[in-house]
């Protein structure tokens, strides 16, 4: 549990941060605690996300690199879509990829770990995302819409919002799956 406090307060820290940093740029159009525009803001979360998707996976000096920067370019491609369109990083590599990683850590939790907590994650996560998408909010399939959705104040701090959900949804899952492998007794 000490994992999830630990990520919950970063974030919850980062965000208020941000807030008290906007309340001195405050407009009549925008109340300083709705204003998440900002691309910082996201780090924690994507830095959760990479801690926790890794988790499982074995090997973890190869897997946890490879994943975590991967997940800083998923960052990147998202909160800062210009320069992923300057590397021309492929729009469909990066979403596909996310997307089964995710299945992937929800997989190796359940064979590692106890599968009450990774059904009521991924039951939590399935119902976060048609939740979301059922509120209008904007799921990019492009670079265009990406750049339109990451403009729209409303789409990003519905946007936030599912980075904290999913967080609580990955530690969930991962809650009791063990570092490393159990080691064998001697006999």
């Amino acid at each position: 549990m000490s994992r999830f406090a630990l990520v919950v307060t970063s974030c919850l820290l980062q965000a208020a941060v941000h807030a008290w940093g906007s309340a001195k740029t405050e407009t009549a159009a925008a109340p300083a605690a709705l204003v998440v525009s900002a691309p910082l803001i996201y780090l924690p979360f994507h830095c959760g996300n990479a801690y926790f998707l890794s988790w499982p996976w074995p090997y973890h000096a190869i897997s946890r690199p490879v994943l975590v920067g991967y997940f800083l370019v998923q960052y990147i491609f998202e909160h800062f879509t210009e320069t992923a369109m300057e590397y021309k990083i492929p729009f469909g590599f990066v979403t596909n990829t996310a997307i089964l990683l995710i299945l992937a850590f929800f997989v190796l939790c359940a064979i590692k770990g106890n599968k009450r907590h990774v059904g009521i994650a991924f039951v939590g996560f399935v119902i976060q995302s048609v939740v979301y998408v059922s509120l209008d909010y904007k799921v990019p399939m492009t670079y265009a819409e990406q750049l339109s959705g990451n403009a729209d104040e409303v789409n990003m701090r519905g946007h936030l919002a599912g980075h904290a959900v999913f967080l609580i949804w990955l530690c969930i899952a991962s809650m009791e799956v063990p570092w490393e492998a159990p080691k064998a007794k001697a006999q």
